[in-house]
Protein backbone atom coordinates (compact mmCIF):
# COMPACT_ATOMS: atom_id res chain seq x y z
CA UNK A 1 0.00 0.00 0.00
CA UNK A 2 2.84 2.33 0.89
CA UNK A 3 4.43 1.72 -2.52
CA UNK A 4 1.16 2.52 -4.27
CA UNK A 5 0.83 5.80 -2.34
CA UNK A 6 4.40 6.73 -3.30
CA UNK A 7 3.62 6.11 -6.97
CA UNK A 8 0.45 8.21 -6.77
CA UNK A 9 2.34 11.09 -5.13
CA UNK A 10 5.10 10.86 -7.76
CA UNK A 11 2.59 10.88 -10.59
CA UNK A 12 0.87 13.93 -9.06
CA UNK A 13 4.17 15.76 -8.78
CA UNK A 14 4.99 14.99 -12.38
CA UNK A 15 1.65 16.39 -13.45
CA UNK A 16 2.33 19.60 -11.55
CA UNK A 17 5.74 19.91 -13.17
CA UNK A 18 4.39 19.72 -16.71
CA UNK A 19 3.42 22.95 -18.41
CA UNK A 20 -0.05 22.11 -19.66
CA UNK A 21 -0.53 25.59 -21.13
CA UNK A 22 0.52 24.47 -24.61
CA UNK A 23 0.21 27.41 -27.01
CA UNK A 24 -1.79 27.37 -30.25
CA UNK A 25 1.26 28.83 -32.02
CA UNK A 26 4.72 27.38 -32.12
CA UNK A 27 7.11 29.00 -29.68
CA UNK A 28 10.32 28.43 -31.61
CA UNK A 29 12.51 31.51 -31.58
CA UNK A 30 11.64 32.26 -35.19
CA UNK A 31 8.14 30.77 -35.09
CA UNK A 32 9.20 27.91 -37.35
CA UNK A 33 9.73 24.18 -37.07
CA UNK A 34 13.21 22.80 -36.42
CA UNK A 35 12.95 20.97 -39.74
CA UNK A 36 10.57 18.87 -41.82
CA UNK A 37 10.71 15.76 -44.01
CA UNK A 38 9.83 16.41 -47.63
CA UNK A 39 8.59 13.76 -50.04
CA UNK A 40 8.06 15.68 -53.30
CA UNK A 41 5.55 13.25 -54.82
CA UNK A 42 2.17 14.74 -55.64
CA UNK A 43 -1.09 12.83 -56.04
CA UNK A 44 -0.27 11.35 -59.46
CA UNK A 45 3.42 10.73 -58.85
CA UNK A 46 4.85 7.28 -58.17
CA UNK A 47 8.63 6.71 -58.13
CA UNK A 48 8.08 2.96 -58.48
CA UNK A 49 6.87 3.43 -62.05
CA UNK A 50 9.14 6.35 -62.88
CA UNK A 51 6.73 9.24 -62.27
CA UNK A 52 8.89 11.85 -60.55
CA UNK A 53 8.10 15.51 -59.84
CA UNK A 54 9.40 18.11 -62.24
CA UNK A 55 11.56 20.98 -61.08
CA UNK A 56 8.73 23.52 -61.23
CA UNK A 57 6.66 21.42 -58.84
CA UNK A 58 9.49 21.15 -56.34
CA UNK A 59 10.26 24.87 -56.59
CA UNK A 60 6.64 25.64 -55.71
CA UNK A 61 6.73 23.21 -52.80
CA UNK A 62 10.02 24.35 -51.28
CA UNK A 63 9.15 28.02 -51.53
CA UNK A 64 5.94 27.20 -49.65
CA UNK A 65 7.78 25.06 -47.07
CA UNK A 66 10.22 27.91 -46.36
CA UNK A 67 7.39 29.63 -44.47
CA UNK A 68 7.26 26.66 -42.07
CA UNK A 69 10.94 25.91 -41.56
CA UNK A 70 14.42 26.66 -42.83
CA UNK A 71 15.45 22.98 -42.97
CA UNK A 72 14.23 20.03 -45.03
CA UNK A 73 15.18 16.38 -45.28
CA UNK A 74 14.92 14.36 -48.51
CA UNK A 75 15.15 10.64 -49.29
CA UNK A 76 16.90 10.25 -52.62
CA UNK A 77 19.58 11.83 -54.78
CA UNK A 78 18.73 10.38 -58.18
CA UNK A 79 16.21 11.52 -60.76
CA UNK A 80 14.62 14.97 -60.34
CA UNK A 81 14.84 15.08 -56.48
CA UNK A 82 18.54 15.65 -57.10
CA UNK A 83 17.61 19.26 -57.95
CA UNK A 84 16.45 19.97 -54.38
CA UNK A 85 19.79 21.27 -52.99
CA UNK A 86 20.06 23.74 -55.88
CA UNK A 87 16.47 24.89 -55.27
CA UNK A 88 17.27 25.28 -51.56
CA UNK A 89 20.29 27.41 -52.52
CA UNK A 90 18.00 29.79 -54.39
CA UNK A 91 15.39 29.99 -51.63
CA UNK A 92 17.84 30.13 -48.72
CA UNK A 93 17.09 26.85 -46.97
CA UNK A 94 19.23 24.09 -45.50
CA UNK A 95 19.02 20.53 -46.81
CA UNK A 96 19.83 17.10 -45.42
CA UNK A 97 20.02 15.11 -48.64
CA UNK A 98 19.29 11.40 -48.63
CA UNK A 99 20.94 8.55 -50.51
CA UNK A 100 18.31 5.81 -50.76
CA UNK A 101 19.75 2.35 -50.22
CA UNK A 102 17.92 -0.95 -50.67
CA UNK A 103 18.47 -4.54 -51.74
CA UNK A 104 19.30 -3.76 -55.37
CA UNK A 105 23.01 -3.08 -55.62
CA UNK A 106 22.71 -1.52 -59.08
CA UNK A 107 20.16 1.00 -57.81
CA UNK A 108 22.36 1.66 -54.78
CA UNK A 109 25.27 2.44 -57.06
CA UNK A 110 23.17 4.93 -59.03
CA UNK A 111 22.08 6.66 -55.82
CA UNK A 112 25.61 6.89 -54.44
CA UNK A 113 27.02 8.28 -57.67
CA UNK A 114 24.20 10.82 -57.88
CA UNK A 115 24.65 11.85 -54.24
CA UNK A 116 28.39 12.28 -54.55
CA UNK A 117 27.95 14.32 -57.72
CA UNK A 118 25.57 16.64 -55.87
CA UNK A 119 27.96 17.09 -52.94
CA UNK A 120 30.78 18.07 -55.28
CA UNK A 121 28.59 20.79 -56.72
CA UNK A 122 29.24 22.51 -53.37
CA UNK A 123 25.70 23.66 -52.67
CA UNK A 124 25.59 26.14 -49.81
CA UNK A 125 22.32 24.58 -48.62
CA UNK A 126 23.77 21.10 -48.11
CA UNK A 127 24.38 20.27 -44.44
CA UNK A 128 24.81 16.49 -44.55
CA UNK A 129 24.28 13.38 -46.63
CA UNK A 130 22.05 10.70 -45.10
CA UNK A 131 23.49 7.42 -46.37
CA UNK A 132 20.53 5.09 -45.98
CA UNK A 133 17.24 5.18 -44.09
CA UNK A 134 15.94 2.19 -42.06
CA UNK A 135 18.10 -0.13 -44.15
CA UNK A 136 18.81 -2.37 -41.16
CA UNK A 137 15.17 -2.43 -40.05
CA UNK A 138 14.14 -3.67 -43.50
CA UNK A 139 17.10 -6.07 -43.58
CA UNK A 140 17.96 -4.78 -47.05
CA UNK A 141 21.69 -4.75 -46.24
CA UNK A 142 23.92 -6.30 -43.62
CA UNK A 143 25.72 -4.11 -41.12
CA UNK A 144 29.02 -4.61 -42.96
CA UNK A 145 27.48 -3.75 -46.34
CA UNK A 146 25.94 -0.57 -44.96
CA UNK A 147 29.17 0.53 -43.29
CA UNK A 148 31.04 -0.08 -46.53
CA UNK A 149 28.69 2.31 -48.35
CA UNK A 150 28.98 4.89 -45.56
CA UNK A 151 32.78 4.71 -45.62
CA UNK A 152 32.84 5.07 -49.40
CA UNK A 153 30.74 8.23 -49.27
CA UNK A 154 32.91 9.61 -46.45
CA UNK A 155 36.08 8.94 -48.40
CA UNK A 156 34.77 10.46 -51.62
CA UNK A 157 33.50 13.63 -49.91
CA UNK A 158 36.37 14.20 -47.50
CA UNK A 159 37.63 17.16 -49.54
CA UNK A 160 34.46 19.14 -48.72
CA UNK A 161 35.00 21.22 -45.57
CA UNK A 162 32.72 20.49 -42.60
CA UNK A 163 30.62 18.06 -44.61
CA UNK A 164 28.87 15.46 -42.46
CA UNK A 165 27.60 11.94 -43.04
CA UNK A 166 24.46 10.67 -41.30
CA UNK A 167 22.48 7.47 -41.01
CA UNK A 168 18.76 7.31 -40.12
CA UNK A 169 17.23 4.39 -38.25
CA UNK A 170 14.63 3.27 -35.72
CA UNK A 171 16.03 3.91 -32.25
CA UNK A 172 15.97 0.31 -31.03
CA UNK A 173 17.68 -0.95 -34.17
CA UNK A 174 20.35 1.73 -33.82
CA UNK A 175 21.17 0.45 -30.33
CA UNK A 176 21.82 -3.00 -31.80
CA UNK A 177 24.36 -1.62 -34.30
CA UNK A 178 26.90 0.57 -32.48
CA UNK A 179 29.43 0.09 -35.29
CA UNK A 180 27.10 1.89 -37.68
CA UNK A 181 26.64 4.70 -35.17
CA UNK A 182 30.40 5.00 -34.83
CA UNK A 183 30.87 5.25 -38.61
CA UNK A 184 28.78 8.43 -39.04
CA UNK A 185 28.93 12.03 -37.84
CA UNK A 186 25.19 12.32 -37.18
CA UNK A 187 22.74 9.73 -35.83
CA UNK A 188 19.17 10.38 -36.97
CA UNK A 189 16.66 8.56 -34.78
CA UNK A 190 13.21 7.60 -36.05
CA UNK A 191 10.86 7.51 -33.07
CA UNK A 192 7.16 6.87 -33.57
CA UNK A 193 4.63 6.53 -30.76
CA UNK A 194 2.06 5.33 -33.30
CA UNK A 195 4.15 2.41 -34.55
CA UNK A 196 4.90 1.44 -30.96
CA UNK A 197 1.18 1.39 -30.20
CA UNK A 198 1.44 4.17 -27.60
CA UNK A 199 -1.72 6.17 -26.89
CA UNK A 200 -1.95 9.81 -27.88
CA UNK A 201 -2.07 10.78 -24.20
CA UNK A 202 1.58 9.73 -23.88
CA UNK A 203 2.56 10.07 -27.53
CA UNK A 204 4.73 13.18 -27.47
CA UNK A 205 6.37 12.47 -24.12
CA UNK A 206 7.21 8.94 -25.28
CA UNK A 207 9.25 10.36 -28.18
CA UNK A 208 11.15 12.75 -25.92
CA UNK A 209 11.86 10.06 -23.31
CA UNK A 210 12.99 7.61 -25.98
CA UNK A 211 15.32 10.19 -27.49
CA UNK A 212 17.11 10.78 -24.19
CA UNK A 213 17.20 7.08 -23.29
CA UNK A 214 18.83 6.17 -26.59
CA UNK A 215 21.14 9.20 -26.73
CA UNK A 216 22.93 8.22 -23.52
CA UNK A 217 24.35 5.16 -25.31
CA UNK A 218 26.14 7.37 -27.85
CA UNK A 219 28.01 10.00 -25.80
CA UNK A 220 29.77 12.64 -27.84
CA UNK A 221 27.74 11.95 -30.99
CA UNK A 222 25.56 14.51 -32.72
CA UNK A 223 22.07 13.05 -32.44
CA UNK A 224 18.76 14.36 -33.71
CA UNK A 225 15.25 13.08 -34.32
CA UNK A 226 15.22 12.29 -38.01
CA UNK A 227 11.53 11.39 -38.12
CA UNK A 228 8.51 11.54 -35.86
CA UNK A 229 4.86 12.30 -36.41
CA UNK A 230 1.30 10.99 -36.14
CA UNK A 231 -1.05 9.87 -38.94
CA UNK A 232 -4.41 11.54 -39.54
CA UNK A 233 -6.12 8.39 -40.87
CA UNK A 234 -5.62 4.63 -41.09
CA UNK A 235 -5.77 1.58 -38.86
CA UNK A 236 -5.56 1.72 -35.09
CA UNK A 237 -2.31 0.21 -33.77
CA UNK A 238 -3.03 -1.11 -30.28
CA UNK A 239 -3.56 2.07 -28.21
CA UNK A 240 -2.53 4.44 -31.02
CA UNK A 241 -5.52 5.83 -32.94
CA UNK A 242 -4.98 7.78 -36.18
CA UNK A 243 -7.18 10.85 -36.53
CA UNK A 244 -6.85 14.51 -37.39
CA UNK A 245 -7.51 15.42 -33.76
CA UNK A 246 -4.75 13.13 -32.50
CA UNK A 247 -2.36 14.28 -35.21
CA UNK A 248 -2.90 17.91 -34.16
CA UNK A 249 -2.45 17.05 -30.49
CA UNK A 250 0.77 15.15 -31.10
CA UNK A 251 2.15 17.93 -33.30
CA UNK A 252 1.34 20.63 -30.76
CA UNK A 253 2.69 18.73 -27.74
CA UNK A 254 5.79 17.34 -29.45
CA UNK A 255 6.97 20.64 -30.92
CA UNK A 256 6.54 22.31 -27.53
CA UNK A 257 8.45 19.56 -25.69
CA UNK A 258 11.20 19.36 -28.33
CA UNK A 259 11.89 23.08 -28.10
CA UNK A 260 11.84 23.19 -24.31
CA UNK A 261 14.32 20.29 -24.27
CA UNK A 262 16.48 21.82 -27.05
CA UNK A 263 16.04 18.77 -29.30
CA UNK A 264 16.72 19.16 -32.99
CA UNK A 265 14.13 17.32 -35.11
CA UNK A 266 12.82 16.77 -38.63
CA UNK A 267 9.05 16.39 -38.46
CA UNK A 268 7.45 13.72 -40.66
CA UNK A 269 6.05 15.07 -42.91
CA UNK A 270 4.89 18.15 -44.79
CA UNK A 271 2.53 16.67 -47.44
CA UNK A 272 0.54 13.44 -47.64
CA UNK A 273 2.03 11.02 -50.20
CA UNK A 274 -0.66 8.95 -51.90
CA UNK A 275 1.77 6.49 -53.54
CA UNK A 276 2.73 5.02 -50.15
CA UNK A 277 -0.74 3.59 -49.56
CA UNK A 278 0.10 0.46 -51.53
CA UNK A 279 2.86 -0.39 -49.03
CA UNK A 280 1.42 0.64 -45.66
CA UNK A 281 -2.31 0.95 -46.31
CA UNK A 282 -4.24 4.14 -45.68
CA UNK A 283 -2.01 5.13 -42.78
CA UNK A 284 1.05 5.28 -45.05
CA UNK A 285 -0.47 8.10 -47.09
CA UNK A 286 -1.68 10.26 -44.18
CA UNK A 287 1.31 11.62 -42.25
CA UNK A 288 1.34 15.08 -43.81
CA UNK A 289 0.41 18.31 -42.09
CA UNK A 290 -1.02 19.20 -45.48
CA UNK A 291 -3.05 17.09 -47.86
CA UNK A 292 -1.43 16.07 -51.12
CA UNK A 293 -3.26 18.90 -52.93
CA UNK A 294 -1.68 21.48 -50.63
CA UNK A 295 -4.70 22.14 -48.40
CA UNK A 296 -3.83 22.30 -44.72
CA UNK A 297 -5.61 19.79 -42.51
CA UNK A 298 -8.20 21.76 -40.53
CA UNK A 299 -7.05 20.66 -37.06
CA UNK A 300 -3.46 21.75 -37.86
CA UNK A 301 -4.41 25.16 -39.21
CA UNK A 302 -4.04 27.07 -35.94
CA UNK A 303 -0.76 25.38 -35.06
CA UNK A 304 1.46 26.67 -37.86
CA UNK A 305 2.44 30.16 -39.04
CA UNK A 306 -0.19 31.92 -41.13
CA UNK A 307 0.10 30.68 -44.71
CA UNK A 308 -2.01 30.54 -47.84
CA UNK A 309 -4.41 27.62 -47.50
CA UNK A 310 -3.21 25.83 -50.59
CA UNK A 311 -0.59 25.69 -53.32
CA UNK A 312 -2.96 26.27 -56.23
CA UNK A 313 -3.94 22.62 -55.85
CA UNK A 314 -0.35 21.38 -56.36
CA UNK A 315 -1.07 20.66 -60.04
CA UNK A 316 0.69 17.97 -62.03
CA UNK A 317 2.96 19.44 -64.74
CA UNK A 318 4.73 17.92 -67.71
CA UNK A 319 8.42 17.58 -66.96
CA UNK A 320 10.43 20.15 -68.92
CA UNK A 321 13.69 18.96 -70.44
CA UNK A 322 16.32 20.22 -72.86
CA UNK A 323 18.19 18.47 -75.63
CA UNK A 324 20.27 16.42 -75.93
CA UNK A 325 17.99 14.09 -73.98
CA UNK A 326 18.44 10.33 -73.82
CA UNK A 327 15.66 7.82 -74.20
CA UNK A 328 18.21 5.03 -73.68
CA UNK A 329 21.95 5.26 -73.10
CA UNK A 330 23.07 2.36 -70.92
CA UNK A 331 21.00 0.06 -68.70
CA UNK A 332 22.50 1.38 -65.45
CA UNK A 333 22.52 5.03 -66.48
CA UNK A 334 20.37 7.73 -64.92
CA UNK A 335 20.20 9.28 -68.39
CA UNK A 336 17.58 6.68 -69.37
CA UNK A 337 14.33 8.60 -69.27
CA UNK A 338 11.83 6.22 -70.91
CA UNK A 339 10.73 2.68 -70.13
CA UNK A 340 10.32 -0.32 -72.52
CA UNK A 341 6.79 -0.93 -71.26
CA UNK A 342 4.45 -0.26 -74.18
CA UNK A 343 3.74 -3.60 -75.89
CA UNK A 344 1.35 -3.32 -78.85
CA UNK A 345 -0.15 -5.71 -81.39
CA UNK A 346 0.52 -9.37 -80.69
CA UNK A 347 2.21 -8.76 -77.36
CA UNK A 348 2.97 -12.44 -76.85
CA UNK A 349 5.41 -12.34 -79.77
CA UNK A 350 7.81 -9.82 -78.22
CA UNK A 351 10.34 -10.06 -75.41
CA UNK A 352 12.70 -7.26 -74.41
CA UNK A 353 16.03 -7.24 -72.61
CA UNK A 354 17.14 -3.67 -71.86
CA UNK A 355 20.25 -4.98 -70.12
CA UNK A 356 21.70 -6.91 -73.05
CA UNK A 357 25.51 -7.07 -73.12
CA UNK A 358 25.83 -8.72 -76.55
CA UNK A 359 28.00 -6.42 -78.65
CA UNK A 360 26.48 -3.05 -77.60
CA UNK A 361 27.20 -0.05 -79.78
CA UNK A 362 28.48 1.97 -76.83
CA UNK A 363 28.82 1.49 -73.11
CA UNK A 364 28.14 -1.90 -71.55
CA UNK A 365 24.57 -2.64 -72.66
CA UNK A 366 21.97 -2.20 -75.36
CA UNK A 367 18.31 -3.14 -75.88
CA UNK A 368 17.59 -6.55 -77.45
CA UNK A 369 14.12 -7.09 -78.92
CA UNK A 370 13.29 -10.75 -79.58
CA UNK A 371 10.45 -11.43 -81.99
CA UNK A 372 8.78 -14.83 -82.31
CA UNK A 373 6.99 -15.71 -85.54
CA UNK A 374 3.27 -15.44 -84.62
CA UNK A 375 2.59 -18.63 -86.60
CA UNK A 376 4.49 -20.46 -83.88
CA UNK A 377 2.23 -19.01 -81.19
CA UNK A 378 -1.12 -20.37 -80.07
CA UNK A 379 -3.94 -17.85 -80.19
CA UNK A 380 -5.15 -19.25 -76.90
CA UNK A 381 -1.96 -17.98 -75.26
CA UNK A 382 -2.03 -14.55 -76.83
CA UNK A 383 -3.32 -11.77 -74.54
CA UNK A 384 -4.49 -9.83 -77.63
CA UNK A 385 -6.19 -12.39 -79.87
CA UNK A 386 -7.89 -9.66 -81.90
CA UNK A 387 -4.45 -8.49 -83.04
CA UNK A 388 -2.92 -11.89 -83.67
CA UNK A 389 -4.71 -12.32 -87.00
CA UNK A 390 -2.78 -9.32 -88.31
CA UNK A 391 0.53 -10.88 -87.30
CA UNK A 392 2.09 -7.61 -86.16
CA UNK A 393 3.85 -6.53 -82.99
CA UNK A 394 5.54 -3.49 -81.56
CA UNK A 395 7.10 -1.85 -78.54
CA UNK A 396 7.01 1.70 -77.18
CA UNK A 397 9.59 3.20 -74.85
CA UNK A 398 7.29 5.33 -72.70
CA UNK A 399 7.32 7.94 -69.98
CA UNK A 400 6.11 7.20 -67.39
CA UNK A 401 6.21 3.42 -67.47
CA UNK A 402 3.14 1.91 -69.17
CA UNK A 403 1.64 5.37 -69.76
CA UNK A 404 -1.01 5.33 -72.48
CA UNK A 405 -2.37 8.77 -71.60
CA UNK A 406 -3.13 8.76 -67.89
CA UNK A 407 -0.16 11.04 -67.14
CA UNK A 408 1.59 13.85 -69.04
CA UNK A 409 4.96 13.12 -70.58
CA UNK A 410 8.04 15.29 -71.17
CA UNK A 411 7.98 18.81 -72.57
CA UNK A 412 11.04 19.47 -74.71
CA UNK A 413 11.15 23.20 -74.05
CA UNK A 414 13.93 24.05 -76.50
CA UNK A 415 12.62 21.77 -79.22
CA UNK A 416 14.50 18.99 -80.97
CA UNK A 417 15.41 18.58 -84.61
CA UNK A 418 15.79 14.80 -84.63
CA UNK A 419 15.56 11.54 -82.73
CA UNK A 420 18.68 9.52 -83.42
CA UNK A 421 19.50 5.91 -82.61
CA UNK A 422 21.75 3.03 -83.53
CA UNK A 423 20.37 -0.34 -84.63
CA UNK A 424 21.45 -3.70 -86.05
CA UNK A 425 20.00 -7.15 -86.70
CA UNK A 426 21.26 -10.44 -85.37
CA UNK A 427 21.74 -11.87 -88.87
CA UNK A 428 21.08 -8.90 -91.15
CA UNK A 429 17.99 -8.46 -93.33
CA UNK A 430 15.54 -7.86 -90.48
CA UNK A 431 12.89 -5.35 -91.58
CA UNK A 432 11.49 -2.87 -89.06
CA UNK A 433 9.53 0.34 -88.83
CA UNK A 434 10.58 3.00 -86.32
CA UNK A 435 8.72 6.08 -85.15
CA UNK A 436 8.42 8.63 -82.36
CA UNK A 437 5.18 9.78 -80.73
CA UNK A 438 1.71 8.67 -81.78
CA UNK A 439 0.21 7.50 -78.47
CA UNK A 440 -3.37 8.72 -78.45
CA UNK A 441 -6.41 7.38 -76.62
CA UNK A 442 -9.39 9.79 -76.71
CA UNK A 443 -10.71 8.31 -73.45
CA UNK A 444 -7.60 9.42 -71.52
CA UNK A 445 -6.59 13.00 -70.59
CA UNK A 446 -3.09 13.11 -72.14
CA UNK A 447 -1.56 12.10 -75.46
CA UNK A 448 1.55 12.58 -77.58
CA UNK A 449 1.57 16.03 -79.15
CA UNK A 450 3.06 14.65 -82.39
CA UNK A 451 3.79 11.55 -84.44
CA UNK A 452 6.60 11.02 -86.92
CA UNK A 453 7.04 7.72 -88.74
CA UNK A 454 10.36 6.77 -90.32
CA UNK A 455 10.55 4.81 -93.57
CA UNK A 456 10.75 1.04 -93.19
CA UNK A 457 14.40 -0.02 -92.97
CA UNK A 458 16.27 -3.26 -93.50
CA UNK A 459 18.87 -3.74 -90.78
CA UNK A 460 22.40 -5.01 -91.29
CA UNK A 461 24.54 -7.12 -88.96
CA UNK A 462 26.65 -4.06 -88.22
CA UNK A 463 25.58 -1.10 -86.15
CA UNK A 464 24.19 1.77 -88.20
CA UNK A 465 22.94 5.20 -87.09
CA UNK A 466 19.41 6.27 -88.02
CA UNK A 467 17.56 9.56 -87.63
CA UNK A 468 13.88 10.55 -87.43
CA UNK A 469 13.37 14.14 -88.58
CA UNK A 470 11.44 16.16 -85.95
CA UNK A 471 11.83 19.64 -87.42
CA UNK A 472 8.66 21.64 -86.87
CA UNK A 473 7.05 19.04 -84.62
CA UNK A 474 5.15 20.02 -81.48
CA UNK A 475 7.12 18.41 -78.65
CA UNK A 476 5.11 19.89 -75.79
CA UNK A 477 4.07 16.43 -74.57
CA UNK A 478 6.19 13.37 -75.35
CA UNK A 479 4.89 10.09 -73.94
CA UNK A 480 5.98 7.52 -76.54
CA UNK A 481 9.53 8.60 -77.21
CA UNK A 482 10.56 5.68 -79.41
CA UNK A 483 8.60 2.90 -81.11
CA UNK A 484 9.54 -0.25 -83.04
CA UNK A 485 7.05 -2.20 -85.19
CA UNK A 486 7.22 -5.27 -87.40
CA UNK A 487 4.73 -7.67 -89.08
CA UNK A 488 4.52 -10.87 -91.09
CA UNK A 489 4.84 -9.01 -94.40
CA UNK A 490 8.13 -7.46 -93.28
CA UNK A 491 9.68 -10.67 -91.98
CA UNK A 492 9.20 -14.42 -92.05
CA UNK A 493 10.31 -16.37 -89.02
CA UNK A 494 11.69 -15.29 -85.65
CA UNK A 495 14.54 -12.84 -85.19
CA UNK A 496 16.34 -10.44 -82.86
CA UNK A 497 17.21 -6.79 -83.33
CA UNK A 498 19.35 -4.51 -81.17
CA UNK A 499 19.04 -0.77 -80.55
CA UNK A 500 21.28 1.56 -78.57
CA UNK A 501 22.00 5.23 -77.77
CA UNK A 502 18.50 6.57 -78.49
CA UNK A 503 18.21 10.32 -77.92
CA UNK A 504 16.52 13.57 -78.87
CA UNK A 505 18.95 16.07 -80.40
Amino acid sequence: MKKILQMVVLAFCLMLSIDWNIPTRLEASDGKLSGICYGPFRANHDPDIGIFPCRKEMEEDIKFISNLTGVIRTYGSGQTPGYIPEICDQIGMECYLGIWLGKNKEDNRKEIEAGIKITHERHKSLRAMIVGSEVLLRKDLSEDELIAYINEVKERTKDIPSFKIAYAEIGGVMLDHPKVAESVNIIMLHIYSYWEGVSIENGAQYVIDSFFNISKYFPGKEIMIGETGWPSDGKTNRDAVPSEENQARFFKEFTKLAESNNIKYLYFEVFDEAWKEKFEGKVGACWGLYESNGNIKPKIKKLVPELPENLMGRPFYATEISVPFYIYDDAKDYQNNFFPSGYIGNTNAVKVDSNCNVNPHSGKTCICISYTDPKLLSDSKSPNRQFSIYMWSGLYLQFPSNNWGKYPGYKIKDGATALTFWARGENGGEVSLFKSGGIFDPSLPYHDSFEKIMHVVTLTKEWKKYSIDLKGKDLSNVIGGFCWVTNEWFNSGSFKIFVDEIKFE
